[in-house]
């Protein structure tokens, strides 16, 4: 014990150092730099009026025209190493087309050539010496991109979606769509990934997903991420071993945007929208957004902030009958949810390059969200007997709340590459992040039944503090005949604390505490993790990639409120197999293998007793244990002209299932306190308040986390591509999956077997005079909640949610030789407008149907401008990316 205890407060300390220290060894870094580094030369060799200053090592000078001979502005001349081909320096040409990059080391290089919508172009090596010091290109020529290889034109824009056998990468920055929007919306345009109301993200029908924020773990909401902030979205169904198996069905890494474009330049966007809810108009919606990039030399500096403002409206009803031995029951609420929401995120970046072989980068990021909500219930309660209805209670609730929540994240990342060995390289991840924040929540009852009862106020406050810190060390070299070995290491502290506290009375001026609800519940989390990956390819055609990990991992839960710890110790291996055939370089199959786990998450393992609602109840278990998946999949695909087509087979094996489950029960009221059977069979008691001191019983649902023995997944997706003519390119993609639960009847049989499917059909038209028009539609078939672990705490128990539907639509339009541009962007323009649950559970002497509906806000027309200095643009660089999950098999 002296010994934990010594280990969390050295913990604590190493957190609360580790951000200032990162953020005062960023300031130095950067200071330093601004002041020591050379500039990058943009003298104009074309000004007559100028000396012109060569330095005092090597230059290169020369134009840069078009096909027509017109001068090139901003070109983009980038110095690379002939060894690596890695960046030494470079620089932008002027408005005459002139380019002057100063102070290049001597030494032997080639230079790369690029503009918007030019090819890229590659000059001869040529070598800088002390006898030899200046390289003029003269005049060079770039023609108009619109090259072919073999049949297929390859276009200077990325493709919005680009897919591999084992990776799928969205582009958002294509999307047109997306502009005014948030993670949340881009989510819902990726094959095979649904998020429903409440913001929860499944993919291939199972919401045991895991998101990561660059490649770690984040403490935001989808919501509070910015679609202006995000340069892609990777979706990895099978990953390797490098990566944690957390995530059932796979990864979906959100990249953020970052620039690496020599000089200066930057954009900056504004826009605003309207929303349609319930035939009613709002005016609520804003957006701003700022994108700075430097790179001078050896340094790289990035900044991003972005602000918005969201309104978001929601309605429901619900019907639920329910029966115990003789008793009926009937109750039905309707409910209405409006939200208004404030986010600020600002994120820097700087990458210093020390030589050709080490590369530091340094990042730190803040974010800071609020929200305010206002909501309204119609509560109806009544015992049917011989057909008549016998009223329980029935009151008018009216409420509000709000929720402030500042987050805090730093890293430091370092990558050695060996000159000596191609292909070695090593390296490190630091990384910590941090989440404070408050909400309250507030509402009074107004009783109509029974008559006479006083008003019910309830106000609750909650303080949260999340922690995580991780550190990550990886190691890659060449072995043996053509072979590959990664190893590394990684270790991951995360704590998780919630302070809740419950206040009723008759008004809010007279209210008391409930002991009885007070929620101070600690979460820690140690896993140390190690791998090892071997690659090799055989006979040319054949790729092998072996790869295992290794997790200790243990866990401490303390509801302190109630002096209750629990802690439980996990050891873990995780094998990965990955097996590629390549028939030519136009057709490849692939088979795959990964074993996956879901632990449970701190709103689950909380055994706290949530009584908020009297007639709705809620409660964590502690005695989850983690649930395992054994993934295999089977892909191919072929590329012809001008189109592609993916074809994957898909087997999942779930084992001690995690999902939420709801059952009916009778709650007893006597001696001034309600009592409360729970799901293991212990009683809770809490104080009886208005509306229930009249009654000797009333029935409950209750709703708590379960393992149940296992499930299985089976079924296929499809992904074609095609390009029509130049201007007009569509996907088309289709998942089709069967459900099979098997829980020894604890849930019923109709909700434990579904088949589901689901299709998207996404339009680009590129016209004349820089149009850009896109058409998205999407339909998901019904489907079922079982199995679903539900979004902070929520989740609706077992049952099934209807169909949906809707249609996109984005307009854009360039001016100014496309630096300035103006996108509309309609989401729901046709869509499903209901949404529809319905759970029930059927037992020899008890039971209940429920039917829920929810409306939520519809059309949304978002305007937005955008402004490009410098010809701004983001960082495409080759090979893996520290940010980026893997790359593809190669």
């Amino acid at each position: 014990m002296l010994m934990l205890f010594l280990y969390n407060n050295y913990i604590k300390k190493i957190m609360k150092n580790l951000f200032k220290i990162l953020v005062l060894l960023f300031c130095t870094l950067f200071v330093n730099t601004l002041f020591s580094q050379p500039s990058m030369g943009q003298s104009s060799p074309g000004s007559n009026n100028q000396s012109l200053d060569f330095g005092n090592i090597g230059v290169v000078m020369g134009k840069i025209v078009n096909s027509e001979k017109q001068p090139m502005q901003y070109a983009t001349i980038y110095i690379l190493n002939i060894k690596d081909s890695s960046i030494v320096t470079g620089g932008l040409s002027d408005d005459k087309g002139f380019v002057l990059v100063k102070d290049i080391p001597y030494g032997t290089y080639i230079i790369e050539i690029s503009a918007l919508g030019y090819q890229k172009h590659y000059t001869p090596s040529f070598t800088l010496t002390a006898e030899n010091k200046r390289y003029n290109l003269k005049q060079f020529t770039l023609n108009k991109k619109a090259n072919r290889i073999g049949e297929v034109e390859i276009s200077s824009q990325k493709e919005m979606l680009e897919q591999n056998l084992d990776k799928k990468t969205y582009n958002v920055e294509n999307n047109v769509i997306a502009d005014g929007a948030t993670a949340v919306e881009v989510l819902t345009d990726i094959p095979s990934v649904d998020v429903d109301l409440d913001g929860n993200v499944s993919l291939r029908g199972s919401s045991n997903v895991r998101i990561l924020i660059d490649g770690r773990p984040t403490n935001l909401t989808l919501d509070q991420i910015p679609a202006s902030q995000i340069q892609s979205i990777e979706v990895i169904t099978n990953p390797s071993a490098r990566f944690e198996p957390d995530g059932m069905s796979g990864i979906i890494n959100v990249v953020l945007k970052k620039g690496r474009e020599s000089g200066m330049n930057a954009l900056v966007s504004l826009g605003t929208a309207i929303n349609v809810f319930q035939d009613k108009v709002y005016f609520e919606n804003r957006n701003a957004n700022l994108n700075f990039n430097y790179h001078v030399g050896k340094v790289n500096f990035y900044l991003n902030y972005s602000y918005g403002r969201y309104g978001w409206h929601r309605a429901g009803e619900m019907d639920r009958l329910s029966w115990s031995q003789q008793d009926t029951a009937y109750l039905a609420n309707e409910d209405r949810y409006d939200n208004i929401s404030r986010r600020n995120n600002i994120k820097t970046t700087m990458d210093y390059k020390i030589n050709s072989k080490n590369l530091l980068s340094i990042g730190v990021g803040y974010n800071q969200y609020k929200s305010s909500d206002t909501n309204t219930i119609s509560y109806q309660n009544y015992n049917l007997l011989l057909g008549e209805q016998i009223p329980i209670n029935k009151y008018e609730q009216f409420g509000g709340g709000g929720r402030l929540a500042n987050n805090y994240d730093a890293n430091v990342s370092y990558k050695y590459t060996s000159e000596v060995k191609k292909g070695r390289e090593f390296t490190a991840d630091l990384f910590y992040t941090q989440m404070n924040g408050k909400s309250n929540s507030n509402y009074i009852q107004e009783f109509e039944t029974p008559i006479g009862s006083p008003n019910y106020y309830q106000l609750t406050n909650t303080s949260t503090l999340n922690r995580t810190t991780t550190a990550q060390f990886d190691y890659v070299t060449p072995i043996g005949n053509g072979g590959r070995l990664e190893t590394g290491y990684k270790f991951s502290y995360r704590t998780i604390g919630q302070d809740y506290a419950l206040f009723f009375g008759e008004s809010s001026s007279s209210t008391i505490e409930d002991i009885t609800q007070s929620n101070n519940f600690e979460f820690r989390e140690w896993i140390n993790a190690g791998y090892a990956i071997y690659s090799n390819t055989f006979f040319k055609k054949l790729k092998v990639q072996l790869g295992l990990r290794g997790e200790a991992a243990n866990t401490y839960s303390d509801l302190k409120s109630a002096d209750t710890v629990y802690k439980k110790p996990y050891y873990n291996l995780f094998p990965t197999v990955h097996v590629r055939y390549d028939f030519n370089d136009k057709n490849q199959m692939q088979i795959s293998y990964s074993r996956r786990v879901t632990r449970p998450s701190f709103w689950d393992l909380n055994p706290f007793v949530d009584v908020s609602d009297k007639q709705n109840i809620r409660m964590g278990n502690p005695n989850l244990g983690p649930e395992f998946a054994d993934n295999i999949e089977l892909g191919y695909s072929t590329y012809f002209k001008n189109s592609s087509l993916t074809f994957t087979a898909f087997y999942r094996v779930r084992s001690n299932l995690i999902t939420r489950y709801t059952q009916m029960k009778e709650a007893e009221v006597r001696d001034g306190f309600i009592y409360y059977d729970l799901m293991n069979g212990d009683i809770f008691t809490t104080p009886v308040v208005s509306g229930y001191d009249t009654l000797s019983s009333f029935p409950y649902s209750l709703t708590s986390t379960q393992n149940i023995n296992s499930s299985q997944n089976f079924g296929l997706e499809l992904v074609y591509s095609q390009k029509l003519f130049d201007f007009w390119r569509f996907n088309l993609s289709g998942d089709f999956y069967r459900v099979l639960i098997n829980s020894e009847d604890l849930i019923d049989p109709n909700l434990s077997k579904d088949w589901a499917y689901g299709i998207r059909f996404n339009q680009t038209f590129k016209l004349p005079k820089n149009w850009d028009l896109q058409l998205n539609f999407r339909f998901r078939s019904k489907s079922l909640t079982t199995g679903s672990m539900g979004h902070f705490g929520g989740g609706v128990g077992q049952g099934k949610r209807n169909a949906s539907y809707s249609l996109n639509l984005g307009v854009k339009k360039g001016f100014f030789n496309n630096n300035f541009t103006v996108s509309l962007n309609i989401r729901d323009l046709i869509y499903n407008p209901t949404n529809i649950i319905e759970t029930y559970a059927y037992y020899p002497t008890s039971g209940y149907d429920a039917t829920t509906i929810r409306w939520r806000s519809s059309f949304q027309a978002n305007l937005t401008l955008t402004y490009k200095f410098n010809n701004y643009k983001e960082r495409r660089d080759k090979g893996r990316e520290m940010d980026s999950i893997e790359p593809a098999m190669e």
